[in-house]
């Protein structure tokens, strides 16, 4: 196998849910995404390590990466830190930054090469600012839809919403109440920031990710591009900046 034809492994350890990503070229072959709490007690990878050339993870979950790392002993991981991902932060505390906030950016400009504004819909919602440089310039963070839901139902007498299935815009009960307003107000919140964020940095460039993005994605009325794996590819691209 030539340097061009290396495969990589990329491990992006979310709070709810950790992502495996298989590269070729650098271009993403196969995917698998599993709950975070469920893959601690998982006896066997989902993707065979066998032929990776290389891995990478990112994590915001430090006692989930202690675990992840011990089902790899006897693997190189490269560990991809807000230090050494190559994205420079414009922020007051650098270190603190989620790392998947700033991988998001840096593959965004790889992506596009000019400043953009990039949403990352997942148990949190963040939406974070590239500039034409690629560099980090921060970013608002607001509850995701299971927050969103979880912070209502857990009020008394309010019932218990597990999904956010309704279609309609007015709920007839109050399940479909609470449904509608997680469904339509966070998608309201997300595209009045996008819009505030856009005309104070004049962006017009907007990626959406996360796994809720693909929930939200049909309630937006401003353009984007949907990269539902933009973590990923930011690992792969630490990866590759290590090797020029």
């Amino acid at each position: 196998m030539t340097k061009n034809q290396r495969t990589f492994l990329a491990i992006d350890i979310g709070n709810s849910n950790l992502k495996l990503g298989l590269f070729r070229n650098y271009n993403l072959i196969k995917w698998t995404s599993h709950k975070t709490g469920d893959f601690v007690n998982r006896s066997k990878w989902p993707i065979p390590l066998k032929g990776i050339s290389r891995i990478g993870l990112a994590s915001v979950v430090p006692p989930v990466t202690d675990t992840v790392l011990k089902k790899m002993i006897g693997y190189s991981v490269r560990i991809v830190t807000p230090e050494n991902c190559g994205v420079l932060s414009r922020v007051k505390e650098p270190q603190k930054v989620g790392i998947d906030r700033l991988l998001n950016v840096k593959a965004a400009y790889h992506l596009s090469k000019t400043a953009s504004i990039v949403a990352d819909i997942g148990t949190a919602v963040t939406v974070d600012v590239c500039s034409s440089q690629g560099e980090f310039l921060g970013g608002i963070i607001m509850p995701g839809p299971r927050l969103w839901l979880s912070s209502l139902t857990q009020a008394v007498l309010l019932p218990h919403v597990s999904e956010m299935g309704l279609r309609g815009l007015v709920g007839k009960d109050t399940r479909e109440a609470i449904a509608s307003g997680v469904r339509y107000g966070l998608a309201g919140a997300i595209e009045h920031t996008i819009s505030l964020l856009k005309k104070h940095y004049r962006i017009n460039k907007v990626f959406l990710t996360g796994g809720g993005a693909s929930f939200y994605r049909p309630l937006f009325a401003f353009r984007y591009i949907y990269q539902p794996h933009l973590t990923l590819m930011g690992i792969v691209l630490v990866l590759r900046d290590d090797e020029k």
